[in-house]
């Protein structure tokens, strides 16, 4: 097999990677990162409003990391192309540009193909690819960067360097290892004397810093990026954080291991020079992302940048060890083909291989640690990248159903604001003040790290509506379930009842109703197969509203709505005088007891206009002879009596 051959496969394999990892669950390809939506929605916002702001009313605001992929997606909307096609395809093609650029570091080499396959295998590099993102872009830059550094090509590596300080907050970091590097490290000329100078190229991407910080201090009144201000302020917590972040890329890549070849003999003064400048290249993006604290995207996103140089540094780790030690070919090229192995395991959804009982050990091994867990509680490979798009598959279709159901102007609180800002076109409040300030701060934080506010100011600050989770509750879950996680995970006080006590007092002006949102590829005819939880301000007039009428021993329960499309469910008891308690069933039957029983369930409110629909009609129960009936609409799937389950009030009536 010649090297061209291998290049072409390489490349079908990267290609069919991708487009195999990017599948949801029932085997379309996914949309793009919840993050992405953020740059879809500020390029919106500055084609139809003129604004480059989050929310159009508000002051500007930095709300995405990359002022090159806003561009990319505002390029995009001038021209009415979908920004969903075009910053997946571009993904696309930076991953396969990059594995072309690796295979020229060593043209004559069948060894220097290492790189390219190893990136062909990378789960980082192929969910990097469709992910929409400005990761794969960030990728071929760094690469091509590197190439035109080793080889003198100065307007190449000017340009290069200068298009990925407006990719990535990191490319600051990386220009200034370059600059190191051409001081104390140039690379040697191709007659082994030393290589000219870059100067005066190396202006051109110094400029292009200056640019940006003096664009980013007059559109939004700061010098620093909420990235950058990270560095100003370290905290141990998230650089701990982050360190555990990068751990668990060594360990559960599948390549990852094989980064301590490059490192020791970085130690040892054994690593090639080019292998040396690109593991320090590497390694200096690496840190830049532990101080941030990580990130909680699937498949280590914040390091795909720098995975084509870290696997050079192990090809020229490799060779470098065959070409002393030659008869280590065949040890050499055996590891290969595990770390290979172990790559597409990280890629596989678990499960057992052939004869091979690996379910177990496969999940544990995507397992992250409690610390990690704590801030990211999403597992490796790819059981992560499936959470990601099932998110985004009800995320998507929430912000549509936002968008044709709430009348303007309401506006939404949410901790996901990319997807439902993007499709809702409301006014939309993010939580943690990554897209819009939180109350107390004047300007965004960071997207990386697991940013912490007070969630009772934010709740008080008055949006319409909150999105309290993705979807429903999980089984055997409560109402008050999420404001556990909440706590635990995104508020500044910690989780302790005394803090949910707080959140529900200031909840106490929403009520929690179930909305059927369809299925994002069923259309918005489809059926939803679950419905979604919103908190609604009580103010709104929009609860459904009960009618009670007795005529002898028969009653009847009416209902009134006046609001858009919700799911609720229907309970009816009778508490006679002596204390007991009777339920109607489903059937009309009624049901001594304490237990609460559900007269109807899962009814799909409309907009009922001036006459209102019956819901039930009935007897009341034989041997009560005076008593109370109530009626009251609840949640799906909740007591009727739980924090929060409630959907409107009771109404009694006696007899």
């Amino acid at each position: 097999m010649n090297r061209t051959t291998v290049i072409l496969l390489a490349l079908a394999i990267l290609l069919a990677h991708t487009l195999a990892i990017h599948q949801t669950p029932d085997g379309a390809f996914g949309a793009p990162y919840e993050i992405a939506h953020v740059a879809f929605r500020t390029a919106r916002n500055l084609v139809r409003a003129g604004v480059l702001t989050w929310n159009p009313a508000s002051p500007p605001v930095e709300s995405h990391p990359s002022p090159l992929w806003v561009a990319v997606a505002l390029a995009a909307e001038f021209r009415y192309v979908s920004p969903i096609l075009v910053s997946q395809t571009l993904g696309i093609l930076g991953g396969l540009s990059t594995a072309v650029i690796l295979t020229q570091f060593s043209p004559r080499r069948m060894a220097g193909l290492i790189a390219p396959l190893l990136l062909a295998a990378s789960g980082t590099a192929a969910a990097a690819g469709a992910s929409g993102t400005e990761a794969p872009v960030a990728m071929l830059l760094v690469t091509t960067a590197f190439l035109a550094f080793e080889w003198g090509w100065r307007r190449l590596l000017a340009l290069s360097l200068a298009a990925l300080v407006w990719t990535r907050p990191e490319g600051l970091a990386v220009l200034l290892l370059f600059l190191l590097l051409e001081r104390f490290d140039r690379p040697r000329a191709a007659d082994g004397g030393p290589r000219g100078s870059l100067a005066p190229w190396d202006l051109v991407p110094a400029a292009a810093a200056a640019a940006l910080v003096l664009s980013r201090h007059a559109l939004f009144g700061t010098w620093i990026s909420p990235f950058g201000a990270s560095f100003f302020a370290p905290a141990p917590a998230r650089i701990l954080l982050g360190g555990r972040y990068l751990a668990s890329y060594l360990v559960a890549s599948g390549a990852g291991p094989l980064l301590f070849l490059p490192i020791g003999l970085l130690v040892t003064g054994q690593l090639s020079p080019r292998g040396r400048r690109a593991l320090i290249l590497s390694l200096g993006w690496a840190g830049a992302v532990a101080i941030s604290g990580g990130d909680g995207l699937p498949f280590w996103n914040a390091l795909a940048a720098v995975v084509p140089l870290s696997l050079l540094s192990i090809q020229e780790a490799i060779t470098g060890e065959m070409d002393r030690r030659p008869r280590l070919y065949p040890l050499a090229w055996t590891v290969l083909v595990i770390a290979t192995g172990f790559s597409f395991l990280a890629s596989k959804v678990p499960g057992d291989v052939g004869p091979l009982r690996l379910d177990a050990i496969h999940r544990a091994w995507m397992r992250p640690s409690a610390g990690l867990a704590a801030a990211y509680p999403r597992p490796f490979g790819r059981l992560g990248l499936l959470q990601e798009l099932r998110e985004i598959e009800h995320l998507r279709p929430l912000g549509i159903f936002l968008r044709d159901n709430v009348k303007e102007p309401s506006s939404i609180a949410t901790f996901w604001p990319g997807a439902v800002g993007y499709l809702s076109r409301k006014e939309v409040f993010d939580l943690l003040g990554r897209t819009c300030p939180a109350p107390g701060r004047e300007g965004t934080v960071s997207w990386r790290g697991a940013p912490r506010v007070d969630l009772v100011r934010g709740i008080e600050q008055g949006a319409d509506y909150v999105v309290p989770l993705i979807g429903s509750l999980a089984e055997g879950k409560t109402a008050v379930s999420f404001l556990e996680e909440w706590t635990s995970r995104y508020d500044s006080a910690g989780g302790s009842p005394e803090r949910i006590a707080e959140l529900l007092a200031a909840l106490a002006r929403y009520e929690l109703i179930s909305v059927p949102v369809p299925p994002e590829r069923g259309g918005l005819d489809s059926p939803a197969t679950r419905p979604f939880l919103l908190l609604r301000k009580k103010d709104l007039g929009l609860t459904p509203r009960l009618e009670v009428r007795r005529e002898g021993r028969w009653f009847e329960v009416r209902l009134h709505h006046r609001g858009h499309r919700e799911v609720v469910e229907l309970s009816v008891r009778v508490e006679d005088g002596a204390g007991g308690v009777h339920s109607l069933r489903p059937t009309g039957e009624w049901v001594a007891g304490g237990a609460e029983i559900t007269a109807r369930t899962g009814i799909l409110l409309y907009e009922t206009g001036p006459r209102p629909i019956l819901l039930v009609r009935g007897l009341l129960p034989d041997g009560v002879p005076a008593g109370t009936l109530s009626a009251r609409l609840h949640n799906p799937a909740m007591k009727s009596s739980a924090p929060l389950s409630a959907v409107g009030p009771a109404v009694q009536v006696s007899f």
